[in-house]
Formats: structure tokens, C-alpha cells, sequence
């Protein structure tokens, strides 16, 4: 597969107007830039989704809303017996539902200090293959009250 030839094209879920063209605007993936908007809106639907949410694919999703606000002291340790960690539920999450790219790491950074503030960044490292490069991408979560 020749990436670099290919591009994906989706279309903005916040649908806002495309000034130009009337239409819907459409997030479109340039290789040559190493820039992926409909790769990182598709890693933030897929992670923002939770287990059962859709009706006829109740495993889809990344459950992170879930697991989000446990108590919790680290994100490597597993939070409820028998269960997997939130980094691996993430990585498989990905693996299985956006076969475009290739998962490096997770990261949540400094989330002990973000926690008093009741908000998460995720970090994703991934690679686009067959381009070796690793990206990154930052997925913000807030609890709303």
C-alpha cells in the first residue's frame, strides 16, 4: 500500500459549514505533512465511546469514560481484579478498531496533578504505516459537573 498516494477523507462531526462550498467541512489526511484529522477524530470516537453504546457493535469503544474517575494511585495497576489496565484497554481498543495505525504508547502525563482539576490528557503515540514516523496526539477529557 502506497500511503503516501492515498488519503482518507471524513467529514467534520462538529458539522460546521464549509464557507466556499456550502457544504459539510471535510477533514482530509495529508501523508506528506504527517498531518491525520480523520485519524485523530477517529481515535477520539472510538475512545470517547463507551461498551454497549451502540446497538449493533456493543463492543466498540474504549471504555476510558468508565474507568475515567476511579480512584485510582497509578494507571498501570490493574483497578478492578481479573481485569485488564486502562493503557492496555486503550492499545487494544485501537489495534482492533482503527487498523490504520500502529500504537507506539499511552501516556496520561502528569495526571496527578491534573486529577485535582477533574481532567485527563491522553497521549497517543502512533505510526501511519508503512511511514516510520511516530506522531502524537492529545485527547483532553474534563469531567463536567
Amino acid at each position: 500500500m502506497a500511503y503516501a498516494t492515498e488519503t482518507n477523507r471524513d467529514f467534520d462531526l462538529k458539522f460546521m459549514k464549509n464557507p466556499i462550498s456550502n457544504d459539510v467541512v471535510i477533514k482530509i489526511d495529508r501523508p506528506e505533512r504527517n498531518r491525520f484529522p480523520a485519524i485523530e477524530q477517529s481515535i477520539t470516537n472510538i475512545l470517547m465511546t463507551s461498551k454497549l453504546e451502540r446497538k449493533f457493535m456493543p463492543a466498540f469503544g474504549g471504555n476510558v469514560l468508565k474507568t475515567l474517575f476511579e480512584l485510582l494511585t497509578d494507571f498501570d495497576q490493574i483497578s478492578v481484579p481479573g481485569e485488564i489496565n486502562i493503557k492496555e484497554v486503550i492499545r487494544m481498543s485501537l489495534k482492533k478498531y482503527e487498523p490504520r495505525i500502529t500504537v507506539e504508547n499511552v501516556d496520561f502525563g502528569d495526571w496527578k496533578e491534573d486529577s485535582n482539576s477533574n481532567k485527563l490528557n491522553i497521549t497517543i503515540m502512533y505510526s501511519v504505516p508503512p511511514v516510520n514516523e511516530v506522531l502524537s496526539y492529545t485527547l483532553g477529557i474534563k469531567r463536567v459537573k
